[in-house]
This record gives C-alpha cells, structure tokens and sequence, in this order.
C-alpha cells in the first residue's frame, strides 16, 4: 500500500484498485483523483474483497474494467456480470449504475483529460434489453458497433 502522499506527488488521473482504503484514506484520495478503476474479478482472485459501493457513495467516477489476462478474460460483460453478483448482497449497485461504469464513467474521465473520443452506439439484436438484462448476459448477446457521427 503506498502513501497518499507519494500517490500526490505524481497527480494521477485515475487509480486502479484502492480497495485496501479506510474511510478517511478514501476522503484524502478523492482531494487528489476522483476517478478509479476497479476490476473485481482479477480482485477475487487474489483474494480481494471489497465493497465497491463505497466508492459511489464517496463521489468517485468508478469505472470497471479487465486486468490480468493471465487470470481471466478481458471482458467487459463478464466483469459487469461479476460485479452484480458479488456485490448484491453486500452493498447493492444497481445494473444501471454498472452498466454507467462500463460505458458512461470512463467516457466522463476521457472528455475530462480532453482526449478524443469517436461516439459509438452498441446495438443489441433483441428488441428490448433491460440494463439487468445485459449486464447478466455474459456478453453471449449479439451486438453490433454503429458509429454515431461518422466524419465524411
């Protein structure tokens, strides 16, 4: 675990885990990133377990991704899928709010460090797909990428 103060020094833009953090930790790392990554199944793995609701409920930009494809697959849905069913009966997040940490959160993080991003729609092939729905899929769900203001 390193000490917020070194983590200052450097002035991240986002960090990865943090799931060792008290509250108070917590608190003096929002002063220097609110935007964090977390990736519960490579968490498990090792044997980490953490509450991620913390991290909404403190006022972070929680994103979710994949680490380690030594361990597990880099995939999105399966992560989604994951973090739904560890955290339901511990400190629920909503299918709505994963959903956000996969698609929305990071978008919000990029625009914030004013990198480009070229606006893509996923399209499901069902007619009507609930974020429980999608997120509970395990991505074995067809979709489709449409670029959503193509340059010409």
């Amino acid at each position: 675990v390193e000490s917020l103060e070194n983590i200052a020094e450097i002035n991240p833009d986002f960090l990865v885990h943090c799931t060792a953090l008290d509250k108070k930790q917590l608190m003096d790392l929002y002063q220097i990133t609110e935007n964090i990554a977390v990736t519960p199944r490579s968490n498990r793995f090792f044997n980490i377990e953490s509450d991620y609701r913390k991290f909404l409920d403190n006022g972070f930009n929680l994103c979710l991704g994949t680490d380690n494809a030594m361990i597990c697959l880099p995939d999105l849905f399966g992560e989604m899928e994951f973090l739904y069913r560890i955290q339901k009966n511990v400190n629920r997040i909503s299918p709505e709010e994963i959903l956000g940490m996969a698609t929305i959160n990071p978008y919000k993080m990029l625009k914030n460090f004013h990198i480009e991003y070229r606006e893509k729609w996923i399209c499901f092939k069902e007619r009507e797909m609930t974020p429980y729905s999608i997120i509970r899929s395990s991505g074995k769900i067809p979709f489709i990428q449409i670029e959503a203001n193509p340059k010409i």
